[in-house]
């Protein structure tokens, strides 16, 4: 799947999904791509990472617990790259589990919204759309 898509040439946006979780991670894929999404699905975040070296995702979807990294050492890292490069800036949705709630609710500015586990598959579309919505309104807004 192509992981630069842009909004304006009518193509579907393309996210990228992080999760180690194969059962989740396939359901994801398939219940956001049924939703009009690309989604780039990967189960290691340092691969995300490596990915964003040639490819812009305006969303990133990532899991808490990692394979090799955690999320939230993801969302650092991403950000640190982000500005490094000067890139346009990414929303990232992290989901994890209500044992997560606090740490996730202090990540500011690491990261921009996050679900709870288990979470209705109605709620995953709606925050996915919102914030997808949310990078293209402040990319309008930037270049105003």
């Amino acid at each position: 799947m192509g992981a630069n898509m842009d909004k304006k040439e009518g193509k579907s946006p393309c996210l990228l999904l992080l999760d180690p979780d194969f059962e989740l991670g396939w359901h994801l894929q398939g219940l956001l791509s049924s939703h009009d999404l690309q989604v780039t699905w990967l189960t290691k975040h340092l691969s995300g990472l490596a990915l964003s070296d040639d490819h812009y995702f305006p969303l990133v979807l990532a899991t808490v617990e990692g394979q090799d990294i955690d999320g939230m050492e993801f969302c650092a890292l991403w950000r640190q790259r982000q500005s490094r490069r000067k890139t346009p800036v990414s929303r990232i949705v992290l989901i994890g589990h209500d044992r997560d709630r606090e740490q996730l609710a202090d990540l500011d500015p690491g990261m921009d919204d996050y679900l709870i586990e288990p979470c209705l598959d109605a709620e995953v579309v709606w925050r996915v759309k919102r914030n997808m919505q949310s990078h293209y309104d402040f990319q309008a807004q930037d270049r105003i």
